[in-house]
């Protein structure tokens, strides 16, 4: 692939990829058994690098942004790995920087979350229409996750992490900055109960946190130097910690006394991103 990766999703059937680069490219990748990997599709929409992606869970939307006051959103044919011919530019009042898709429990329609600025927005994917936001931030907000259809979590340039519920207005736990906040901007993540929190710190460590009580359950030093990103897997058993080059993996099955975790690979270069194929078996 040419020019230089921005942003990295994985299609929900883990035989696809899409990648943003600095040259405003959307570029999808079908994988193989094999490790073979083969471009199927490419196409440009943005002004600037683009810097976040997302699959809906069905697999036949795909979303874009780039810092600009818009998102893309193009139908997906995952059968063939390509961008179908349905798009729809939706306009925001500041700039966005991060998106995901949920589904909306009572109507099954498709729900387009954005950190927008400041602030989180929640948008009809059929009508484009921004029907909510959520206000509360001081910084930029640089990562969301969601779980059990109505929850998710924020990150933000302020430093700390938000929990909502879409039915609420107010978040409804704030987690305060670390001591030593992180580097990367997806250094957080929620396992898929809801019921622990992780934070990858500067000092190279994870935090473990009961969400319901705010109360540490246990911090374990990962890396040597400041986590950049991390990435939980949906089998509940897997972490992955990354800094600006080394990928670390561990088992998180018993979290009071993470094991030793195993190092996937050393690289020469800066990290930019990663994703786990959770089709893929791990042993650890």
């Amino acid at each position: 692939m040419d020019g230089t990766a921005t942003a990295l999703e994985v299609c929900p059937d883990g035989k696809s990829l899409a990648v943003g680069n600095a040259e405003k490219d959307l570029i999808i990748i079908r994988t193989f058994k094999n490790s073979d990997f083969e471009e199927t599709d490419r196409q440009q929409r943005h002004n600037s690098r683009i810097v976040d992606i997302a699959f809906n869970p069905t697999a036949d939307l795909i979303a874009t942004c780039s810092n600009e006051a818009n998102v893309y959103i193009t139908s997906y044919k995952a059968g063939t790995a390509k961008i179908g011919s349905g798009s729809m530019k939706i306009k925001m009042n500041d700039a966005v920087r991060v998106v995901r898709f949920v589904e909306d429990h009572f109507t099954h329609s498709n729900l387009l979350v954005s950190g927008v600025g400041r602030r989180i927005c929640i948008t009809d994917c059929s009508s484009g229409t921004t029907f909510k936001d959520f206000v509360g931030h001081t910084g930029t907000v640089t990562s969301l996750f969601m779980w059990g259809g109505c929850m998710f979590a924020s990150s933000s340039s302020d430093k700390t992490i938000r929990v909502w519920d879409m039915r609420v207005a107010e978040s409804i736990r704030i987690f305060d900055p670390l001591p030593k906040p992180a580097l990367g901007a997806t250094t957080f993540q929620v396992d898929s109960t809801g019921r622990l929190l992780f934070r990858g710190d500067g000092a190279g460590l994870i935090h473990v946190i009961d969400i319901s009580s705010n109360k540490k359950i246990n911090s374990k030093k990962l890396l040597n130097s400041p986590i950049t990103y991390l990435q939980i897997s949906r089998s509940k058993r897997f972490l992955l910690a990354v800094d600006q080059q080394t990928i670390q993996l561990c088992d998180y099955s018993d979290i009071c006394c993470v094991p030793a975790p195993s190092l996937i690979s050393n690289v020469e270069s800066k990290f930019v991103a990663a994703r786990l194929d959770f089709h893929i078996r791990f042993d650890v």
